[in-house]
């Protein structure tokens, strides 16, 4: 089999436990196919010294004026909060050097060759998310020889979000790729109607592992068990979202827990800095495993749920985009998972078994379709 040198193209890698498993999962399948794979270490330089003093000065000003006492956390204090998940990274993904701005990305495909360079996966297609939506097409790459191939891109949402200037470069781009696919039956039609090529149906990459590899990241670890309980991972709390959950909790006589920071850095205002610290990737995982029920508003959360072979439901919100959970879901006929408001939550619906065997059936027909298209276009 012959060895081909692959680079992976894919959103910053933070804190998102979804964002970090999926480019650890298409990375493993890769390598694992015999392939050299690195994934380019592309940042926006979010936590540089330099946007760290003047997102401080703006929040002094904003927090005089509003009289709040909102936390601005330094360089050194981020790195504290965002161990565990730094860890994962560094350890379990091979990285380039880091990359945090354009010639940084144009030198490096310069020194570097690659035979393939993969856009995936994650919402690397969605303009307010991306470092420079014109990279994840590929604009700093010159070498025609390099394969250009797009693994479950999504756009996030199924309204097209680009300006006209940004849909003319990027059909340009999109032109020149060899391959294309994207995770959301509604990336199909974005991909014809805008950028004028054709593209297929794949799975997001964490689903082309078995739960089995996913157990082997926590097994050996000393991680709490939380057997019979509520696993929840809401990114976005609410009113709707505690109401659901507390009434979920009281039905099932399930006592809730999660794998979350108590506090968000994003809006903190608590000094205790261990109330930020994002928990293990591993514990994370480990929820799914553990967990008799599942609420959650995430993508990811919803694909471990379905893989983990768990009763869940899902409470998705309308601004992150709700495309890529009616997609997903109706893949496996289980669109009633999701529900919009607390009048949707029966208990007929909470006690309802859901047919996993016939699940699980229609997940691996996915996963060989998936699978084959990387082996015929990398």
């Amino acid at each position: 089999m012959k060895k081909y040198k692959i680079a992976i193209l894919t959103q910053p890698l933070k804190t998102n436990y979804g964002g970090i498993l999926q480019a650890y999962a298409l990375q493993k399948i890769l390598i694992e196919s015999g392939n050299d794979v690195v994934t380019i270490n592309r940042k926006d330089n979010t936590y540089s010294k330099f946007r760290l003093k003047i997102s401080r000065i703006k929040n002094q000003l904003i927090n005089k004026k509003n009289k709040t006492s909102k936390i601005m956390f330094s360089e050194k204090q981020m790195g504290f909060i965002t161990q565990y998940s730094s860890e994962f990274i560094n350890n379990k993904i091979v990285l380039s050097e880091l990359i945090n701005s354009n010639d940084k990305i144009s030198n490096h495909f310069k020194k570097n060759y690659y035979n393939t360079l993969v856009v995936g996966s994650d919402q690397t297609w969605r303009p307010k998310y991306s470092p420079n939506i014109y990279n994840f097409y590929l604009d700093f790459l010159n070498n025609n020889e390099t394969k250009r191939v797009a693994y479950a891109s999504s756009f996030g949402v199924d309204n097209w979000e680009y300006t006209a200037k940004q849909s003319k470069k990027c059909k340009k781009l999109a032109l020149k790729f060899d391959a294309i696919s994207v995770r959301e039956k509604s990336g199909i039609n974005l991909c014809k109607k805008h950028l004028g090529v054709q593209a297929k149906l794949v799975l997001d990459p964490t689903l082309l592992l078995s739960k089995e590899e996913y157990i082997d990241l926590f097994k050996s670890q000393n991680l709490p068990d939380n057997k019979n309980k509520l696993y929840t991972y809401v990114l976005d709390r609410s009113n709707l979202k505690n109401d659901i959950i507390q009434y979920v909790s009281r039905i099932l006589h399930l006592k809730e827990f999660k794998n979350q920071p108590k506090e968000s850095w994003i809006e903190g205002r608590n000094k205790n800095l261990e109330d930020y610290v994002y928990p293990p990737v591993e514990g994370w995982i480990k929820g799914f495993y553990d967990a008799e029920f599942v609420i959650t508003d995430s993508f990811h959360g919803t694909l471990f749920s379905i893989l983990f072979n768990k009763p869940f439901l899902v409470i998705p919100n309308v601004e992150r985009g709700v495309g890529r959970f009616t997609s997903i879901l109706s893949q496996f006929g289980l669109e009633n998972r999701m529900v919009t408001n607390s009048s949707e939550v029966s208990e007929s619906l909470l006690t309802e078994k859901i047919n996993f065997d016939e699940v699980n059936s229609k997940l691996q027909n996915l996963k060989i379709q998936s699978l084959d298209f990387l082996k015929d276009n990398i």
